[in-house]
């Protein structure tokens, strides 16, 4: 990293601060990261110029981080012209003329930014985290009901391989032993799940923490039967003495991040649905129309070429279903900026709006029905 970016003149810019009795952990700007009765979550490596939190996991470097903070997001796309823009503003505003210098002593011209394929050992891997965490779940009645109430069957959960991760540390041993009485080895077994993210290192004690631990999982299933990635959406509540909310929804930080269920929409599918939520898409799945999900209000940009390969440059349709979120507006702008990213990328798309009164197409399914509310989608896909 170049010496003219200070990262102490970013964070004191920002306001970030830390306790006096830290050296370097900071106060998270990225979640509500409590200073009374909680602490400090945000690593910084000033020397290095490279941040992370334990608690929401966001991480990079200067650039990402000035490109977030001016931006208002929790991730950075370094190949989105947005964002580039929005770091080199904000940088401007930090260092001046100064930060050009740098900027530009760092600029080197790369290749386009592919999909990375996953090894085969780690889809393996996934495949039996996924057996095991659909064994929790039929543990957890509380979690079951969640998932029925939300228009989910025993049928549904069966088919889409949802389970659950419960808080303990037996289950979390409970993983290990499961995945290593397959693969006949308990030591490359836990570096497997370290890499991946499903499980962090071993602390002092010599204690593994399952990182997604207190969620149900949603694995992303590819067209043959193969697991991707899971995502987790948070359940269970935090214990009392923690006062930091992590992220709602949080995906295999070891994997690259995936457009929920794309692999499984077939090549001679002649439209896509892009929503942001995985249930919407499960829903959507259910009624036997094709969906997906950003699992966020960005498209990644190396999700392109995923689009390209799919044939969706030219007569298929790209709709993108608006979610309704009345406090910030943040479904109806992100489905904007999703119109916006595909006609960059030379594609067309068209923003389907739901009734008011429904946050998301989950809350449309639960309270009409998966008939009528998949028919309401249905008639304007046409």
């Amino acid at each position: 990293m170049n010496d003219t970016l200070d990262f102490e003149r970013v964070l004191a810019y920002y306001g970030v601060e830390k306790p006096s009795h830290t050296s370097n952990l900071y106060w998270c700007p990225f979640h509500e990261d409590y200073k009374e009765g909680g602490k400090p979550n945000l690593s910084v490596d000033i020397d290095q110029g490279l941040f992370h939190c334990f608690v929401c996991s966001v991480g990079g470097n200067i650039i990402s981080f000035v490109g977030m903070k001016e931006l208002g997001i929790d991730s950075y796309d370094k190949d989105d012209p947005q964002h580039q823009q929005a770091a080199k503003a904000g940088l401007q505003k930090v260092f001046g003329n100064s930060a050009s210098e740098a900027l530009q002593s760092r600029s080197r011209p790369a290749p386009a930014k592919q999909v990375k394929r996953i090894p085969t050992e780690t889809i393996h891997l996934l495949g039996l985290a996924t057996k095991w965490y659909a064994m929790q779940i039929k543990k957890y009645p509380n979690v079951l009901k969640y998932l029925v109430d939300r228009g989910f069957t025993s049928e549904h959960i069966a088919q889409f391989q949802i389970g659950y991760a419960p808080f303990s540390k037996k289950a979390n041993m409970g993983l290990i032993s499961f995945v290593a009485s397959w693969t006949r080895n308990r030591k490359r077994t836990e570096q497997l799940c370290e890499a991946a993210g499903l499980t962090s290192e071993k602390d002092d004690q010599g204690n593994i923490k399952e990182l997604l631990a207190g969620r149900i999982l949603f694995p992303d299933i590819g067209i043959n039967g193969q697991v991707l990635s899971i995502v987790g959406r948070l359940f269970d509540k935090l214990p009392a003495s923690k006062k930091w909310q992590p992220p709602k929804y949080k995906a295999l930080k070891g994997l690259p991040k995936t457009c929920f269920y794309f692999d499984r929409v077939p090549f001679k599918a002649p439209y896509i649905i892009v929503t942001e939520s995985i249930p919407d898409v499960l829903n959507l799945w259910q009624a036997g129309l094709y969906a997906v999900a950003v699992n966020g209000t960005y498209l990644q940009t190396r999700w392109r070429s995923l689009f390209v390969k799919k044939g969706f440059t030219g007569k298929k349709k790209i709709f993108l279903l608006q979610q309704n979120d009345t406090e910030h507006e943040a479904g109806q702008e992100a489905a904007v900026r999703w119109k916006d990213k595909f006609a960059e990328w030379g594609m067309k798309s068209k923003i389907v709006e739901l009734p008011h009164q429904y946050k998301d197409f989950n809350e449309m399914v639960v309270s009409i029905g998966l008939d009528k509310a998949s028919q309401f989608i249905r008639n304007r896909i046409r």
